[in-house]
């Protein structure tokens, strides 16, 4: 499991606050969870974005019967 990111209530403003002051006063948890969110990144390569792309679509071609045989 990545946790790479502080969540809070989009319209709670002093929530949101309080959890940028922690990042910016907090300097391990801040590296800790930009490690996080690097290591992650990696995971979405041009390669994997092909890869699955392309396993999508064979899966919806064989789901629709879209290019069998006529």
């Amino acid at each position: 499991l990545f946790r790479s990111a502080l969540y809070c209530d989009k319209d709670d403003l002093a929530e949101m606050s309080a959890q940028i002051e922690r990042l910016l006063r907090d300097g391990a948890l801040s590296s800790s969870l930009s490690a996080s969110a690097l290591s992650r990144a990696r995971a979405f390569t041009w390669d994997a974005t092909v890869r699955r792309t392309v396993e999508a679509y064979t899966k919806a071609e064989r789901g629709s019967g879209v290019g069998g045989s006529r």
